[in-house]
């Protein structure tokens, strides 16, 4: 049987009345596409979808517009709930280190802190989100850091929380919890590479911009 994509003219309507009747539990792939796009598509390949180009879902049987729609809507989804599997990347520089924290707290509505430990080469050996605060301020524990820090074998950290208000200027408190980080390291052998700060595809590595808060442990 073909794999047959439909364009429902009542532009998923019935779909979305049977999903919040009876839920999701009992709503297939496609049924979910179908409620969420108006697009039907039996036997979806949701690994496909997660990564296809809209020229690839053309050449499936869309039109542009529902391509570029279903595409968007595959993207939204990968940034409300990114990957969390802990990998051993190598980081060189601010650039790669930010990207490995966008992926968890770039497109995040509320402040959210996360630490990534390393070892001597920069690989990532584990990464973990501390705490989700407000819109406008995060607190985390501190001890708990550090114990995640030593328990991953890492001798480098780095730290990264975003700003949901897109001003990627850091605050007088973003600059004393550097520095504090940095010296609690220090003092337990473990260096703070660096503190960055997130918005979506941008951001401010902290060592780049204010770098005496590091220099003087090092």
């Amino acid at each position: 049987m073909a794999n047959k994509i439909v364009k429902r003219r009542d532009g998923g309507k019935a779909a979305r009345e049977s999903f919040a009747k009876f839920g999701k539990e009992r709503h297939s792939d496609a049924q979910v596409l179908e409620s969420a796009t108006g697009i039907r598509w039996d036997d979806v390949d949701l690994d496909f979808l997660r990564e296809a180009t809209i020229h690839q879902l053309v050449h499936k049987g869309l039109d542009p517009d529902d391509a570029a729609r279903l595409h968007a809507a595959a993207e939204l989804a990968k940034r409300m709930f990114p990957p969390t599997v802990t990998g051993r990347t190598t980081v060189g520089d601010p650039y790669e280190l930010a990207d490995e924290f966008r992926k968890l707290i770039g497109w995040q509505q509320k402040e959210v802190f996360m630490v990534a430990a390393l070892d001597i080469r920069h690989q990532v050996l584990d990464k973990q989100i501390l705490s989700v605060g407000s819109a406008t301020e995060v607190t985390f524990d501190g001890p708990g850091l550090y114990k995640f820090v030593l328990l991953s074998g890492a001798t480098r950290f780095a730290v990264a929380h975003n700003h949901p208000s897109g001003s990627l200027e850091p605050s007088s408190s973003d600059l004393e919890l550097t520095e504090a980080l940095a010296k609690g390291g220090a003092c337990l052998g473990v260096a703070l590479l660096d503190h960055i700060i997130i918005h979506r595809e941008r951001h401010l590595s902290l060592r780049s911009s204010h770098e005496y808060l590091f220099e003087k442990l090092e």
